[in-house]
């Protein structure tokens, strides 16, 4: 539907209304990302850590606007880092960031957190980063979600650790809009 103009059902004629990140999706803007380690273990090694990195693009190139979401089968800490000063390292691996409007053509503007740096992928990872700003640092006891307009060219990770083997949960849902600053 073009902008500014209101849509009335024919039916009911009641006002024709889509949500902010419905829209996004219509229009090939809505990307997301979720990832499941079925037992991460209880936070004694690396290997009981699951983690999601990133880097933002340039301001010039996009503005994200990103829902953070954590959940976990057992007692478990969340949390999310902006702009690292240590710690982690290059990742496990990348995974593929899915566009929502299925058959688009557009790309999500994100960069990895790989030893290549790939746009369009988030890397995963059982390594901590360490130092930057914790926006998020909390105890999990359902799912947990938390949105924020990101900063531009910063790497963020999102993390969970258990002390308990149980299965954990990240997801990421974000709008690439053309810079607003």
């Amino acid at each position: 539907m073009p902008s500014g103009i209101v849509q009335i059902d024919n039916a009911t004629r009641a006002n024709v209304n889509i949500d902010f990140m419905k829209s996004h999706a219509n229009n090939g803007n809505f990307y997301e990302l979720s990832y499941l380690v079925a037992d991460i273990g209880a936070a004694t090694t690396p290997s009981d850590i699951m983690s999601l990195s990133f880097t933002t693009p340039a301001a010039t190139t996009a503005t994200i606007f990103m829902t953070f979401a954590a959940q976990a089968a057992a007692a478990a800490r969340w949390r999310v880092i902006e702009g690292k000063t240590g710690g982690g390292g290059t990742g496990t691996g990348d995974l593929t960031i899915y566009n929502a409007k299925r058959g688009s053509a557009n790309t999500s503007s994100l960069i990895s957190h790989a030893g290549t740096p790939a746009t369009g992928k988030i890397t995963y990872d059982n390594d901590l980063f360490t130092g930057g700003t914790s926006i998020i640092d909390l105890t999990l006891g359902e799912v947990r979600e938390a949105y924020f307009r990101l900063a531009a060219s910063t790497l963020y990770q999102s993390s969970i650790y258990l002390t308990a083997n149980t299965a954990g949960s990240l997801r990421l849902s974000w709008i690439e809009m053309l810079s607003l600053e």
